[in-house]
């Protein structure tokens, strides 16, 4: 007969050590799940909103992207070449710089020393990856960019003699580089600039 191997006799207390440790490894990992998971999560204070998209420029893209180009467009592009994708824009000095209108495209370029400053988007075929456009809501934009804007109420015309005045204003989000033209509830037009610390 073999004997089989001896098992080791386990006392009631080397038991309930065992089992404590146990409890320790267990709580000690549920302890390190919960600091990685609220990691993950906003803080409550911090305003809910989506970073901004990468948004890689296409030949015939349809971005607008905050701070740095609409479709093609980029800032800093020499205007001739804007001019050959678009056709010759239409001209109109001011104080600080040269604006360039084509119609047709639905934008308007701001030029320094013959480079774009900004453009302004009127086409609401162009979009922000999140899907601001020409016709977006209100509620749309601030979900999208946040609640850091300065607001800007802007002094317009009334549409008709005895009509009311329209709730026109602007949003600008200076950090991102974009600023939003609203009237009423509904995006009138987008203006591409650099970001700045306003």
């Amino acid at each position: 007969m073999s004997e089989s191997p001896s098992q080791p006799d386990l006392s009631e207390e080397s038991r309930n050590r065992q089992r404590r440790w146990l409890r320790l490894l267990l709580l000690a990992s549920v302890a390190i799940l919960l600091v990685a998971v609220g990691a993950e999560l906003p803080e409550q204070n911090e305003p809910s909103r989506r970073p901004n998209a990468t948004v890689t420029a296409g030949p015939d893209d349809q971005f607008i992207a905050p701070g740095e180009r609409v479709g093609f467009l980029r800032l800093g592009l020499h205007i001739s070449s804007v001019e050959q994708r678009l056709g010759r824009g239409r001209a109109k000095p001011t104080q600080t710089a040269v604006l360039y209108r084509f119609d047709s495209a639905g934008l308007t370029c701001g030029v320094q020393h013959g480079q774009v400053t900004s453009v302004l988007v009127t086409n609401p075929n162009l979009h922000t990856p999140a899907g601001i456009q020409v016709g977006s809501d209100a509620d749309l934009v601030v979900r999208e960019l946040g609640d850091d804007y300065e607001y800007e109420p802007l002094e317009k015309a009334p549409p008709t003699p005895n009509g009311a005045k329209p709730n026109a204003f602007t949003l600008h989000y200076w950090k991102d580089g974009i600023h939003v033209n609203m009237n009423g509830d509904k995006v009138e037009s987008i203006l591409v600039m650099p970001p700045t610390a306003n």
